[in-house]
C-alpha cells in the first residue's frame, strides 16, 4: 500500500524533474556532471550542474541530473521525520532564476507563506521563503542566491504528520549550518 509519505515524495520528485526539464530545454548547457559521476563524488561533497560544494555532516547525495541541473540529498539526521529532503538547482540565467523565485512566492492554495526575507553569508545575499502546508504536515524553506555568475536555489523539505513546523524548528541549527557550508563552498 502506498503511504501518504510516498505520495508526497513522488509528487516532489515529479515537480523537481518537470521544472528541471523545462529549464534544461530552454538553455544551452556547458559541461555538466553525469550520473556516473555520482559514485565519484568526494565524501562530504555534492555536485549540481557544473558546480561542486561541501556538505554538512550527515547529508549524502541521492541523485545528480544533467537533465534538470538539479540534485537531491538525504540526511541521516532526521530519523523521526516521515521525509526530509534537500534539493539544489543551478540556473543558467537570471531570468529563469527570478521566475522560479516569483513562482515559489506564489504557491498553490494548499500552501501558505510563513515568512520571507534575506540573509548574508560571506557577502552573498540569500533570499529565503518559508512555506507550510495548510494542514501543517510539510514545511519547505527555499534559499535563492547568486555566486560567481551562477544562480542557485536550495530547498529543505520536512514532512511530518505530527507537526512539520515544530520539527523544522527543532532542527533549524543543523539546516542553517548546511546552507552556510553550501553557500561558502559552492564554485
Amino acid at each position: 500500500m502506498i503511504s501518504k509519505r510516498h505520495i508526497t515524495i513522488l509528487g516532489l520528485l515529479l515537480i523537481f524533474i518537470i521544472s528541471g526539464y523545462m529549464l534544461y530545454n530552454s538553455h544551452a548547457t556547458p559541461k555538466f556532471y553525469s550520473k556516473d559521476d555520482l559514485k565519484n563524488i568526494k565524501p562530504g561533497h555534492g555536485i549540481v550542474g557544473n558546480s561542486e560544494f561541501e556538505l554538512e555532516s550527515g547529508w549524502y547525495q541521492k541523485s545528480v541530473s544533467n537533465f534538470s541541473n538539479s540534485a537531491l540529498f538525504g540526511s541521516n539526521r532526521f530519523s523521526n521525520a516521515q521525509a526530509a529532503l534537500m534539493g539544489v538547482s543551478q540556473y543558467m540565467d537570471k531570468n529563469k532564476y527570478n521566475d522560479t523565485y516569483t513562482s515559489t512566492s506564489n504557491k498553490a492554495a494548499k500552501w501558505h507563506v510563513i515568512s520571507n526575507g534575506a540573509l548574508t553569508i560571506e557577502n552573498v545575499t540569500v533570499k529565503t521563503i518559508l512555506l507550510g502546508r495548510i494542514d501543517n504536515t510539510e514545511t519547505i524553506k527555499y534559499y535563492f542566491f547568486e555566486k560567481n555568475g551562477k544562480y542557485y536555489q536550495i530547498f529543505m523539505d520536512i514532512c511530518d504528520t505530527s507537526g512539520s513546523m515544530q520539527y523544522f524548528n527543532e532542527h533549524r541549527n543543523y539546516m542553517d549550518k548546511t546552507i552556510e557550508r553550501i553557500v561558502k563552498t559552492i564554485h
